[in-house]
């Protein structure tokens, strides 16, 4: 991370559970930099972002100081309408910047995502002094370890910090599963359990064909958070069970979800390769304009999940 110390902005990307973002925040408190934290997300407008570019620490402004300012914006490619406007006017800013060669203020820009593709990002990217890309950490085994773990807290732990868990889709199921150790003993409880379960299924449908990735949270706060606090407030036999004789059941889960996985990767490759938005690859497909491009088991797949 001493990149940050030599550009002045940063395109920094890898993997989900890479550490990007812890990686970043550490350097920079360790550095003693003064930096703020965002998301994507919470840039509504270009207000926002030009208010973000002029908050001041009070603290040094009484001491006279003027320190190196640093700002970073996460979840850069999580691009919903609003975000591509928001991220439009970030790159238009950072183009005029760098024209003027203007130093706004002493500020360093680091923008954090998983994208290297989309075109929105990589106008971005030709913005930056650097790209800088964030090799994973975590093996398979440490994942699994990892969710394991989350879904045995889940259990014993009354009073987890539930906002904090990655891995929402992977977590719901591992909980489901789980569960199970424990439905014999309040059927009521249980088919509540999977009625707030099945809604958030359907909604996860949705999610999917429509690409509204922000119904993630509900749904996870649907089958995992809604049950997890009915759960803690019943009184159960063996609540110490899975801490002291069984361990977490984790089966891979290769239907459902692993075939939407596919799909979704499948989507991205091909609009990568056309350098196509998924509203511009629908046009695309019906008028015939890239079939000549694509293989006949492509057209059909691609007409089964878009048209």
């Amino acid at each position: 991370m001493d990149c940050i110390s030599k550009y002045n902005s940063i395109y920094v990307h890898g993997k989900t559970n890479s550490g990007k973002t812890r990686n970043v925040v550490k350097y920079l408190k360790d550095k003693n930099y003064e930096y703020q934290y965002c998301s994507i997300q919470n840039i509504k407008s270009e207000s926002n972002f030009m208010d973000m570019l002029k908050n001041q620490n009070i603290f040094n402004m009484m001491k006279m100081k003027k320190p190196k300012r640093v700002i970073v914006i996460d979840n850069i490619d999580y691009l919903q309408n609003n975000d591509k406007k928001v991220l439009s006017v970030i790159t238009k800013y950072m183009r005029k910047m760098n024209k003027t060669d203007e130093k706004h203020h002493q500020i360093k820009y680091i923008f954090i995502g998983i994208n290297v593709h989309d075109k929105k990002v990589t106008e971005l990217e030709a913005q930056v002094e650097y790209v800088y890309n964030v090799e994973s950490q975590n093996t398979q085994t440490d994942v699994d370890k990892n969710i394991k773990e989350i879904c045995k807290e889940l259990f014993v732990n009354n009073n987890i910090d539930y906002f904090k868990i990655c891995e929402k889709t992977i977590v719901s199921l591992v909980f489901h599963e789980n569960v199970i150790f424990y439905a014999n003993q309040d059927l009521e409880f249980y088919h509540a359990f999977l009625k707030s379960f099945i809604s958030g299924d359907f909604y996860d449908r949705i999610s999917f064909q429509r690409q509204l990735w922000q119904f993630n949270e509900m749904t996870f706060f649907l089958k995992v958070i809604n049950n997890y606090i009915k759960f803690h407030r019943k009184k159960w036999k063996n609540q110490d069970t899975l801490e002291m004789n069984h361990e977490i059941i984790f089966t891979k889960i290769l239907t459902k979800y692993s075939n939407e996985y596919s799909n979704l990767n499948f989507l991205i490759n091909i609009c990568n390769r056309f350098n196509f938005q998924k509203t511009e690859l629908i046009e695309n497909l019906r008028n015939r304009r890239c079939h000549q491009s694509l293989l006949d088991n492509e057209i059909r797949r691609l007409n089964k999940l878009l048209l």
